[in-house]
């Protein structure tokens, strides 16, 4: 009792300073030590009372089988059947007695000695009990009892226990440590899972963030150090969509101020007589003003905060319409023509639309295998055979200003913003868009529109 007292003080006395230091490792410590405490209560609790009877059986055995047998026969043998039923109860034995006056049991159905005969332990196993007696007499066990064979004259005495040492009689108490010991350990699993919920709610954070959504606020609970954890995780997730709404701002000024010089070049361009170099600037001018286009656009898809108003739309005539504008483009399209119709906003889904058939004759241009654009329920598939994407870029193909080639060479693409572009406005009418690629086999994107209905 002096140890569980002093246990448990220990135990309080780790979670005063688990509580006083916010420390999450002597929180834990505290949890694990105290189930220890329990399940060595438990245990030990449950082989005390488990062996309780066979404790009782030896000290019957001890005291009553072997210090008193004689004298327990000499009163045994003047006896009657309701005296010998007496002196079982006083002494907590059963009795059989036979001689030439016949057979007197202390209850009914107890064996014959004849019976017991058959049960007798071999010299060898008269073992001696608690090291004190040497057990001088015939013994052994009967259906998990343990008796003694004692003579006198003509007859013989049997005692035997009456509680038989069986697993059976143990069961109960066992069943109840097992059921105990489930519950230390699934309330050792609770607490713990308690403990660390805000380790949980920081990876849900954590992969909201890494999705770009910045607008998650974690709640924080408490003031240890997962609280600490959690509050400067919603704090950095702040600072870093402050960060990005600044960048974009900022691009979206810029572009919108560029627009006026470049309209400006455009009419001065114009009036320039025909030169070698008018149509070099006037394809650099037109690049700008396509870059400043698709940001302020991308701008202001993020900038609407809902979703686009979308309708049914015929795909077919949307395709084929699109289609034909690159008629004389390498290495050439098929278009496989269906009846189907598209939940998508119209203008937004065609620039979507023409900027991946654009990518997609651009990087398989030198193929002679045409690039394919598959209708299908609530979904396109344009599908090429150029040079592919590493796998390593894919995951960052639709972020913007981000181009596989690193030199950014007018040749070799734009400035990184088509795709960027085309995510924007698939996410905004409810759709999304998907990139599979393997490098110089050819690259996959399917544009997955809206079920009608939504």
């Amino acid at each position: 009792m002096v140890i569980v007292l002093l246990l448990v003080g220990g135990v309080m006395k780790i979670e005063a300073l688990a509580k006083r230091r916010d420390s999450i490792f002597l929180r834990i410590l505290g949890i694990m030590f105290l189930a220890g405490v329990l399940i060595n209560i438990i245990v030990v609790f449950s082989f005390k009372t488990a062996f309780q009877h066979e404790e009782i059986g030896r000290d019957l055995g001890q005291r009553n089988l072997m210090r008193y047998a004689a004298s327990l026969v000499a009163e045994v043998k003047m006896l009657d059947q309701r005296g010998v039923t007496q002196l079982s109860d006083e002494i907590g034995l059963s009795i059989i007695r036979e001689d030439s006056r016949g057979t007197v049991k202390s209850l009914e159905t107890l064996p014959d000695i004849a019976s017991l005969e058959s049960h007798l332990w071999p010299q060898k196993k008269r073992k001696r009990f608690r090291g004190e007696f040497m057990f001088p007499y015939p013994a052994g066990m009967y259906q998990e009892k343990i008796f003694v064979l004692i003579p006198f004259g003509t007859g013989r005495v049997a005692f035997m226990t009456k509680v038989p040492l069986t697993w059976e009689s143990r069961e109960w108490v066992l069943v109840l440590a097992i059921i105990a010991l489930s519950l230390v350990v699934i309330g050792v699993f609770l607490a713990i899972r308690k403990l660390l919920a805000p380790v949980r709610d920081l990876r849900h954070g954590v992969q909201a963030v890494s999705r770009g959504d910045f607008g998650q606020v974690l709640e924080v609970a408490g003031h240890g150090e997962l609280a600490r954890l959690t509050s400067s995780f919603n704090i950095m997730s702040k600072e870093i969509a402050n960060m990005i709404s600044e960048k974009e701002q900022l691009l979206y000024d810029v572009s919108h101020e560029l627009r006026t010089p470049l309209t400006r070049m455009k009419l001065a361009l114009e009036m320039m007589p025909e030169a070698a170099y008018k149509n070099s600037i006037q394809d650099d001018v037109s690049e700008m003003e396509k870059m400043v286009s698709e940001l302020l656009d991308a701008a202001s898809l993020k900038a609407m905060g809902g979703k686009l108003a979308t309708e049914k739309q015929d795909a077919k005539a949307l395709l084929k319409a699109i289609v034909q504008k690159f008629d004389q483009d390498k290495p050439g399209i098929t278009l496989e023509e269906r009846d189907l119709y598209w939940n998508c906003h119209l203008e937004k889904t065609k620039t979507v639309i023409k900027n991946v058939i654009e990518n997609a004759l651009k990087y398989s241009a030198h193929q002679d295998q045409k690039v394919e654009v598959i209708m299908a329920e609530d979904c396109l598939i344009i599908r090429d055979y150029g040079v592919g994407i590493p796998s390593s870029e894919q995951t960052k193909i639709f972020e913007a200003f981000y181009r596989v080639d690193k030199s950014r060479q007018r040749g070799t693409g734009g400035y990184g913003l088509g795709l960027h572009l085309c995510k924007e406005i698939m996410e905004k009418q409810e759709g999304r868009i998907e990139l599979e690629s393997e490098e110089g086999q050819g690259t996959t994107i399917t544009l997955h529109f809206a079920k009608r209905g939504h």
